[in-house]
């Protein structure tokens, strides 16, 4: 136990809740410009504007390096669970910037671990070790008001969700047993789109939408 507590200690791995998110910044803004051509027909044009912006920017969620082998051994006893992986050392790559692993899809290397051999193998790791990507995010919107009548007016508009087609990436594979272990595969789902909140990845690109409104 001593040797497994040094172990540790050596490697410095912090103990992370899954839902331990560093460092969260939003904001947002909107914008009335009161400025107003002089010429009616350029007011039409250039008048009435309303522009407005959010941004998302958070450090990533952390992980667990997971060692399958074990697992499959014990289902032959009934029972089911997994190891944690057991680290060798070297430079772990940070997904979220660029890291001291050349290639910006692996965040981490099966090298860099030990097979679990046996499922009484619990590996060095504390959960939660690593950290995913970082995720950022931006909304906006632009609209414009026109005066119909007295009393009607329309207001047309457009949004853009996620404007600079960022990609966001979820975990990595953090099973040692697949052959994709410790690359980005999959992106993750936006918090905001024009179908609701976490509607899966298939919207996760820039998406642009439409809209009118009629006031009266």
């Amino acid at each position: 136990m001593s040797s497994l507590f040094a172990t540790c200690v050596e490697f410095a791995f912090p103990l992370r809740a899954d839902y331990d998110i560093r460092h969260n910044f939003n904001a947002t803004y909107v914008y009335n410009p009161t400025w107003k051509p002089s010429n009616p027909i350029l007011n039409q044009v250039l008048g009435g504007w309303q522009f407005s912006q959010t941004f998302f920017l958070r450090s990533g969620n952390p992980y667990s390096v997971t060692d399958y082998t074990a697992f499959l051994t014990a289902q032959n006893d009934g029972l089911q669970f997994y190891t944690l992986g057991t680290f060798l050392g070297g430079a772990i790559g940070d997904c979220s910037k660029p890291g001291p692993i050349a290639n910006p899809s692996q965040c981490v290397s099966a090298s860099q671990f030990a097979p679990a051999l046996t499922e009484t193998s619990f590996g060095n790791l504390a959960r939660n070790s690593f950290r995913a990507p970082g995720y950022f995010n931006s909304d906006f919107n632009a609209m414009k008001n026109f005066s119909l009548t007295e009393r009607v007016k329309l207001r047309v508009g457009a949004n853009f969700f996620n404007i600079f087609n960022h990609p966001n990436f979820q975990a990595p594979s953090s099973n040692l047993t697949n052959s994709n272990f410790g690359q980005l595969y999959a992106t993750v789902s936006p918090s905001t789109s024009p179908y609701g909140s976490f509607q899966g990845a298939g919207v996760s690109g820039r998406l642009i939408q439409l809209e009118a409104h009629l006031q009266f």
